[in-house]
């Protein structure tokens, strides 16, 4: 049967929440289904590809105003709504939300919540199912709404990753590429490419390259995205660490990303929030390049589950450098890790997949109360709670101890009653 999903999300920029929605959406019109999405603050690189598969898109600020898409989409009957948001209270949608609770064919309304974090607002009552992308991010979550009534109702159903968006490059072309770049074929290049956000960079990713550099003259870095205020984790190296570190410019579209990609032996990523769920790290093991990434407990800290065997998250900068040494040294390690974290990818995060999952979540809880829905979800193999226990099972695939300090942020961060008072002073 034939469904209207529409998709809502803030942008169709360049941004991992961006193109997890646009995956959803391509999938569904691939499914057979009718699939439009509203972009609710601007459009972007993103509509292009949407369009192409038959994707209907309204975008603000390119088709109208915010209350002309409201209007676009409350003048269809939709099936299924799947919100794509940060996780907070998002006001812009709360005229979308209460007209779509009022129409007479309600859809059922389901939010993948990208940073597990709580909705305090009335507004979030008119969401049926929240979808977090991994069972860390439900235990946060899980904390932070343990207190709500009426309480939640939430699933672990992951991004959606686009299988055929990227893959390497043939060898010639990217030799090819590297030459371009100043990189010799004896080198071995690990890179990271991020958006450039304070939060996406840590200065952990130069101080671990510049200690396995130190004995290893043929290792380069190259970085895209550094935001210029962070020049002096470059700056600040030895000198003849620093001249084997390349700063490169963000790029947009799949064939560019795809040649960043193709630059790299090795990706390798630290950043000072960690990630919710990592799209580039899907993107890099797509284009046959493994993964070594730092975690952060305290935070999003996702990356082992995306991960999967296709490389290291360690827990703290020494066992950092220590992965990225022993994964730069050994190219079957590399080879493997590839091979095993394709077929990882392919297993869990398959976007066709995922689509078909969130459309088989949605008629289990069309007629479903809402105080049943969980019971429901549960006895039919939904993830909807995460225990302490599974919580360290999942750090515990990270190599190396966590800080102190980590654990201790961890356990205060993840307090209802700081978490409700902190947010409501910030929000002042």
């Amino acid at each position: 049967m034939s469904l209207s999903v529409l998709t809502v999300v803030h942008t169709l920029a360049r941004g991992g929440t961006e193109r997890i929605a646009s995956n959803y959406a391509r999938a569904y019109a691939r499914l057979g289904h009718r699939s439009a999405v509203l972009a609710y603050v601007a459009g972007g690189m993103r509509r292009a590809e949407l369009e192409c598969e038959g994707v209907q898109v309204f975008a603000v600020g390119e088709d109208g105003t915010l209350d002309d898409g409201v209007a676009w989409a409350l003048g269809q009957p939709w099936d299924v709504v799947q919100l794509h948001r940060f996780g907070w209270a998002t006001p812009a949608l709360d005229p979308l939300l209460d007209g779509l609770t009022r129409a007479s064919s309600r859809p059922v309304v389901v939010d993948s919540n990208i940073f597990g974090k709580p909705d305090y607002s009335q507004a979030a009552q008119h969401i049926d199912v929240f979808l977090m992308p991994s069972r860390w991010q439900m235990w946060k979550w899980r904390k932070w709404t343990r207190l709500l009534v009426p309480r939640p109702v939430g699933v672990v159903l992951p991004s959606a990753v686009d299988l055929t968006d990227f893959s390497p490059l043939p060898a010639t072309e990217r030799t090819q590429l590297r030459q371009q770049h100043g990189f010799a074929p004896s080198d071995c290049v690990v890179g990271c490419i991020a958006q450039p956000s304070p939060v996406k960079w840590s200065p952990a990713l130069f101080q671990a390259f510049a200690r396995v550099a130190d004995t290893r003259p043929h290792l380069r870095l190259a970085v895209t995205g550094l935001p210029d205020p962070y020049a002096w984790f470059v700056t600040d190296l030895p000198e003849p660490i620093r001249q084997r570190v390349s700063v490169l410019p963000l790029v947009e579209g799949n064939r560019a990303l795809l040649e960043r990609y193709s630059l790299l032996d090795v990706f390798a990523s630290a950043g000072t929030m960690g990630e919710s769920f990592g799209m580039v790290f899907a993107e890099a093991l797509m284009c046959g390049i493994p993964i070594v990434t730092k975690g952060v407990v305290h935070r999003d800290n996702s990356p082992a589950e995306v991960i999967g065997p296709g490389g290291c998250v360690a827990a703290n900068l020494n066992a950092f450098a220590s992965c990225m040494g022993r994964v730069v040294d050994d190219p079957a390690l590399r080879a493997r890790m590839v091979a095993e974290g394709r077929e990882h990818l392919r297993a869990s995060f398959a976007s066709d997949h995922l689509a078909a999952e969130v459309l088989r979540l949605a008629a289990s809880v069309q007629t479903v109360p809402n105080a049943e829905r969980e019971a429901l979800l549960a006895r039919d193999g939904w993830c909807t709670h995460v225990t302490e226990a599974q919580r360290r099972a999942l750090q515990a695939r990270m190599e190396g101890k966590a800080p102190t300090w980590q654990a201790l942020a961890r356990y205060v961060l993840h307090n209802p009653h700081f978490y409700r008072l902190w947010t409501s002073r910030h929000d002042a």
